[in-house]
């Protein structure tokens, strides 16, 4: 009875061939983000000490590092970690992380330019909805944390300050996106000029990936996943939270190449995959027991991950 019970309860697993990138960096992996099939970047770094950008050119085979000293900085140089990179088009992008910090390029990553926007909040994620039209969230001391908003300059920003820390962002058009955070959801149809609470709580809510008009998936800190395929109007959990005397897992970043194809990363080296929306799940074997913070769907045979020390994993689902 007890061999029946623990097997019930075990994840399949899926063996993956593993891919370990060597990168110049032995800091952690933020954020991966591919502008195409080809040209992808990285970003990371410790969060005290350095800052990084990788990029890649031949679809992810091989990364280099930008160099810190060629990044044009206003009003500080000292790079601190990285937290998010996106992509307005194949030319405009930015980077933000810690103290503040943004950065802008116009030529598709080839040339960066630093500034810092009068704060020193932890800038966790990005969502690019114009050239000049860009979303920061935020998270400051004692779970505070802000939205700051551009609009006819990216560099010039209106703060809008809440009571709970900020974390990711996703929208499927310039209108309608997510925005999680501590034991919050919140919607907005209006390019973040207002948001709505959703009904969704129990978790801290790191990462959001909206996939179609109508679906959208939420990962958590306490160990949580869920979906909406109503726009957030109900939501259902489809990964349980920690439960007591269990092992805990905490998921930091989620992503969807289709509405029913997906992978979630953890702690102790814990990717999960589902191709049927979400109703089951399989372990990704990725031979390691560093702890998993960024995750990319390249293609439906593709992911890179990125996690503690500088890891670097493409695996290569069969």
């Amino acid at each position: 009875m007890l061999i029946t019970l623990f097997s019930s309860c075990a994840k399949e697993k899926l063996d993956a061939d593993v891919r370990h990138i060597t990168i110049d960096a032995d800091y952690r992996i933020n954020d991966i983000y591919f502008i195409n099939q080809n040209v992808g970047f990285a970003v990371g770094g410790s969060r005290y000490e350095e800052g990084y950008i990788l990029k890649t050119e031949d679809g992810g085979l091989n990364w280099l590092r930008f160099p810190n000293d060629s990044i044009i900085a206003t009003g500080e140089s000292n790079l601190q970690t990285l937290n998010s990179i996106s992509f307005y088009n194949d030319l405009i992008g930015q980077a933000v992380g810690h103290g503040g910090k943004i950065l802008r390029t116009e030529d598709g990553g080839s040339s960066w330019e630093m500034i810092v926007n009068g704060t020193y909040e932890n800038f966790n994620d990005i969502a690019m909805l114009s050239a000049n039209k860009t979303l920061i969230s935020s998270s400051g001391a004692y779970a505070d944390g802000s939205i700051f908003a551009s609009n006819n300059e990216w560099y010039n920003f209106d703060r809008q300050e809440l009571t709970y820390a900020l974390r990711g962002m996703s929208f499927i058009n310039k209108d309608i996106g997510f925005l999680t955070g501590y034991g919050i959801v919140q919607k907005t149809i209006n390019g973040g000029n207002s948001w709505e609470i959703m009904d969704l709580k129990t978790d801290y809510f790191f990462d959001v990936d909206f996939v179609s008009l109508q679906t959208a998936y939420v990962c958590g800190w306490e160990g949580g996943v869920y979906k909406t395929e109503n726009q957030g109007e109900t939501w259902k959990t489809i990964k349980q939270t920690n439960k007591v005397f269990a092992n805990r897992q905490h998921y930091e970043n989620i992503d969807f190449i289709n509405e029913n194809t997906g992978v979630v990363c953890g702690y102790k080296g814990e990717v999960l995959y589902t191709n049927n929306g979400g109703e089951t799940w399989q372990t990704i074997e990725t031979n390691t027991k560093e702890d998993l913070h960024s995750i990319y769907f390249y293609n439906t045979n593709k992911v890179f991950v990125g996690g503690e020390n500088g890891l670097f994993l493409e695996l290569n689902i069969p």
